[in-house]
């Protein structure tokens, strides 16, 4: 069957996203303690039946991220056994799913150009495909921010639908990341534009599903005095109020608008092109003169993204903070944005800005094959940030541990980041899943730092990995 020229060039994007999130995913792939965190929970769900209410404490401790995560991560363990590997298939197959369902859903709203642009982005873009290759909370928001896209987008088209399905996808969303809650505010917007003028039934629909994207937390809630989805409501109240000068430390000010915008454009050149600061001013400068452009024909749909963008943008600036974890909130919106800017241009100029885009694909590419996507320690080449330890060598790390503790251990972290509870627990659940026993709180002492800290634990002999470094006591007690 011979494939049409659409048709073929979507294959190729998927086949490109395919390849940069399965390449060498065995062993080239992080494993931070915050997903080992979220592996013991699954872990424990699956062989207790004590089902978790709440995610990880978000950015704001008291605040946890909603578990459903979780529950799809016990779900692989449950099919599949409790390798690693399972769940970091499963986040590379969500990433996958994400670049072709963007494509899809711009093509038929945006056109194929956009669509192209959109998808080819998403597919070789290094923030994504890090996030693609990672198996955390952070990994489903683009699929899910996509769901949610859709909703509105047929909320939009058909202003008399029901108001369950959008409130069920913002519900679901808000499960992988607090920091979406004000996306919640895309739903009046589209009621406001279409004229939506909902009944008492419709608004009972919103609320049901509401209710049931939330109904982990708000469980929870019910027995510990509100404190998550209650308290939350209350603290971007709070927020709010403390930006405007009524909350002391967290009023505006053009110090922490200045860290904010910094770091924006930090995660904006780690989305586009990791390793250069001067392209990604280009591309932005070239999306923002298209979206000044789009002015001119700025239709509902159109309004719907750019609203999308600025409420993200400014909740970082009110929250005076932006972190990796926020970002992918916003990789579907600027990718479809990106493509919509560049279809504004002449034609001679949109020739150019594409084949250049194919460009910026092919270098991020070739950027994250030869630093092995960002695994291992700081080089030249990779100026912003590595994700640790790939998981080839944290298996190598486990075996020797299992060896010389004879699987009776106790983990000590040391260095930058050890002070948080969950630092170890990537070698942790690795450590139960080679041996079966977990850690001991009389096992023999193994210190775990990173190998670039020079000073070791005294009395003991150390093994030097890439990127961790082992240490033993040389009396072999504890």
């Amino acid at each position: 069957m011979k494939l049409s020229k659409p048709e073929t060039i979507f294959l190729l994007i998927l086949f490109l996203a395919a390849f940069l999130r399965f390449y060498h995913i065995s062993d080239q792939v992080p494993l931070i303690g915050d997903q080992g965190r979220d592996f013991i929970a699954a872990r424990d769900f699956v062989l207790t039946g004590n089902i978790p209410l709440l995610g990880i404490a978000s950015s704001v401790p008291r605040f946890h991220q909603g578990p459903l995560y979780i529950w799809l991560i016990a779900t692989i363990f449950k099919l599949f056994g409790f390798s690693p590997l399972g769940p970091i298939i499963f986040a590379s197959a969500l990433g996958l799913i994400t670049v072709g369902l963007t494509y899809i859903l711009t093509d038929r709203h945006f056109g194929r150009l956009p669509a192209i642009i959109a998808s080819l982005t998403l597919a070789a873009s290094p923030l994504a495909v890090l996030q693609s290759r990672m198996a955390f909370h952070t990994n489903a928001i683009p699929l899910f921010a996509l769901i949610y896209l859709y909703s509105l987008i047929y909320l939009l088209q058909n202003k008399h639908s029901n108001l369950f399905w959008p409130s069920l996808a913002f519900a679901l969303l808000f499960q992988f990341e607090l920091v979406v809650a004000p996306l919640m505010l895309l739903i009046p917007l589209v009621m406001f534009i279409t004229k939506y003028k909902p009944r008492i039934h419709q608004l009972a629909s919103a609320l049901l599903g509401l209710i049931i994207g939330l109904l982990p937390q708000l469980v929870y809630d019910l027995t510990h005095h509100f404190q998550q989805v209650g308290l939350f409501i209350v603290w971007i109240g709070y927020r709010l109020a403390g930006f405007v000068g009524f909350g002391g430390g967290h009023t505006a000010s053009p110090a922490k608008f200045i860290t904010v915008i910094k770091l924006i454009f930090t995660y904006s050149q780690k989305f586009f092109i990791w390793q250069s600061a001067p392209i990604t001013v280009l591309i932005l400068l070239t999306l923002s003169i298209g979206l000044f452009k789009l002015r001119k024909k700025l239709t509902p749909l159109v309004m719907i993204l750019l609203a999308w963008m600025a409420i993200m943008l400014i909740s970082f600036i009110v929250m005076g903070n932006a972190s990796e974890a926020y970002f992918p909130a916003l990789f579907v919106p600027v990718a479809i944005l990106l493509g919509l800017s560049i279809n504004t241009y002449s034609h001679q100029a949109r020739f150019l800005l594409t084949v250049s885009i194919i460009l910026l694909a092919l270098i991020n590419t070739s950027f994250l094959v030869t630093t092995s996507f960002l695994t291992g320690p700081v080089s030249s080449t990779n100026p912003l940030n590595t994700y640790g330890a790939p998981l080839s060598e944290q298996l190598s790390i486990t075996t020797l541990i299992s060896q010389q503790a004879s699987n009776n251990y106790s983990l000590t972290a040391l260095g930058p980041g050890s002070q948080f509870p969950s630092f170890l627990d990537n070698y942790r659940y690795l450590l139960w899943w080679q041996t079966g026993q977990a850690e001991s709180p009389t096992g023999q002492k193994v210190w775990v730092q990173p190998s670039y800290l020079t000073i070791r634990p005294t009395d003991t002999i150390s093994y030097s990995f890439l990127t961790t470094t082992i240490s033993f006591p040389l009396n072999n007690s504890n």
